[in-house]
């Protein structure tokens, strides 16, 4: 069958009763979504706040926030604000905003763990790459401050053992490979 012919033949095929919406008139367009979602701060609770701007001229059905993948939380109604529990960082939050038309919009972002004011907990808390969290020896869980790694190490042999439980050749081989000291030679 012709292109020409077929087209005439569809089109013949979806004619729409007086007072019906044709394919012509339906809207397609996504809504749009804006997420801002950043780790809560303060207190013990690993927790992220979510702000979500949803917007759309059909109006906005519904609202719904993902973590890791999976639904955590959905609104009907503004404002769209969570504050949602995690168990761990990185987290994936993703806003989910479907419109009164069927359409869907996503948005996506990356939280990672929370650096405390003023310190670090680990290296992901430091940027760039060339900076790690260095801590008293000893405080392997504590707060520690971003400090460049050390480029060249002098050929001591002082062994220590490192917070990942490994035994280093001196305090500034493990430094260097980004490791803190937790005491003398691993046990």
């Amino acid at each position: 069958m012709k292109k020409q012919a077929w087209h005439a033949l569809f089109a013949s095929a979806i004619a729409v009763p007086a007072g019906m919406w044709s394919l012509t008139q339906l809207d397609l367009r996504r809504p749009v979504a804006e997420l801002s979602a950043a780790p809560l701060t303060s207190g013990p609770v690993h927790a992220v706040d979510v702000s979500i701007t949803a917007s759309d001229n059909r109006g906005i059905a519904a609202v719904w926030v993902s973590l890791n993948g999976l639904i955590a939380s959905g609104r009907t109604a503004e404002p769209h604000d969570f504050r949602l529990a995690v168990s761990s960082y990185p987290v994936e939050v993703c806003a989910l905003v479907d419109d009164t038309s069927g359409n869907a919009a996503k948005s996506c972002q990356v939280v990672e763990h929370p650096a405390p004011p003023g310190g670090c907990v680990n290296n992901t808390d430091c940027t760039p790459s060339s900076l790690y969290c260095a801590k008293a020896a000893g405080d392997c869980a504590g707060i520690g401050s971003c400090a460049p790694r050390p480029q060249a190490c002098p050929d001591v042999d002082s062994p220590v053992c490192g917070c990942d439980g490994r035994t280093y050749d001196n305090a500034c081989v493990a430094s260097r490979l980004g490791v803190n000291v937790a005491s003398g030679v691993c046990g």
